[in-house]
């Protein structure tokens, strides 16, 4: 059993869970909670070490989602637990997982329902997303100088569907919206412009949808560049809607007549 704080793996743990910059440097983030280290392993996320307290394992021994069955652990005590968590009532399960490997643009097809996300810098709103998006067939996602998706805050509020996506991480949009113009993959941007479409013009359209920062929006080069813009109707005394709830919309009116939908 682990019980110092100075143990090397456990150092490391702390350092990636703190440390963005040393998150990008070896291709590593952590996972805390059973569940969603339950939901890493059975989407295909490498772990490469789980940290469990013996109150942890007893507690999971006879549920559904006793990850001691699904890869070997390392022992610690309660003190290091508390000192790896993130929460005041830590439930003393701690992963270590790979970085997400990104898909090649060119595995992007017309039928795909894709999700590209332009500066989304909330980690809540971003994590929102990704749940609805795997909720809604959304399986592939482009993130464009976004919050950083190994954001623990990200994982947490994506209840696990962060790990069941294939991402692509770009600096700059123009080459991928060049790419879509090429394979003529339909473009769906979001405007509060009178000239754009309400959102059941999406209903069971395929294509890229794309949604933009919380205060910004979408740059005006990427509006100009799209094949429609797409807003939601709704009270006219309220300004707009938070950005998951819209994405979550507008992806839920996409994925009717979807085969995969239920």
């Amino acid at each position: 059993m682990i019980e110092s704080l100075e143990n090397k793996k456990i150092k490391e743990f702390i350092k990636l869970k703190n440390n963005k910059k040393y998150r990008k440097e070896q291709n590593k983030f952590v996972i805390e909670g059973v569940r969603l280290i339950f939901d890493a392993i059975k989407m295909g996320v490498f772990v490469y070490e789980l940290f469990l307290t013996e109150e942890c394992i007893t507690k999971i021994e006879n549920s559904e989602y006793n990850i001691t069955k699904l890869k070997e652990y390392i022992l610690i005590s309660e003190k290091v637990a508390k000192k790896m968590s993130s929460v005041k009532t830590p439930q003393g399960a701690f992963g270590v997982a790979r970085g997400f490997v990104s898909f090649k643009i060119e595995e992007i097809k017309k039928k795909d329902l894709v999700l590209m996300l332009v500066e989304v810098k909330d980690p809540g709103n971003l994590g929102t997303l990704l749940r609805s998006a795997f909720s809604f067939g959304f399986l592939k996602i482009i993130l464009v100088n976004c919050c950083e998706i190994y954001n623990e805050k990200v994982i947490r509020s994506s209840m696990g569907a962060v790990f069941g996506l294939s991402y692509l991480f770009v600096d700059n949009f123009l080459p991928t919206l060049n790419f879509f113009k090429l394979k003529k993959i339909k473009i769906f941007a979001t405007s509060l412009s009178k000239t754009s479409k309400n959102s059941e013009f999406l209903n069971g359209k395929t294509g890229v949808l794309i949604l933009g920062n919380e205060a910004k929006g979408l740059p005006e080069q990427l509006i100009l560049n799209s094949d429609e813009i797409i807003k939601i109707k709704m009270n006219k005394s309220f300004e707009s809607l938070n950005v998951s709830c819209a994405g979550s919309i507008l992806m839920y009116e996409m994925s009717k007549n979807n085969p995969n939908f239920v």
